[in-house]
């Protein structure tokens, strides 16, 4: 299979690469309200995952979110992100508050 093009899961068409940065930055072009910058644009080595902004939704199921973008989530996946994704500018470490 040719990485260019990617492959397909259930009904997204998601583009592939070795360090997952195209497949992040494809998500985030279709889900501009779930991150508050570019994935990937963040330390090098940490995930959305890894951030203090992270939040988890419990419902149903689990709707994981970045805690800066609240004032834009909605009910759909439009607001979903991916915890594998690279962090992005405004990663910060779990469990360390910022002053402000």
């Amino acid at each position: 299979m040719d990485t260019d093009v990617g492959y397909v899961t259930g009904c997204a068409h998601y583009p592939m690469d070795d360090d997952g940065r195209k497949r992040a930055a494809w998500y985030y072009n279709k889900n501009s309200k779930a991150y508050p910058a570019q994935p990937g644009t963040g330390p090098e080595g940490e995930t959305c995952g890894s951030c203090e902004h992270h939040h988890v939704r419990v419902f149903a199921n689990r709707y994981h979110k970045c805690i800066l973008m609240r004032d834009h989530w909605t009910a759909g996946d439009a607001s979903d992100i991916r915890v594998r994704s690279p962090a992005c500018l405004e990663w910060r470490p779990a469990g360390i508050k910022q002053d402000t």
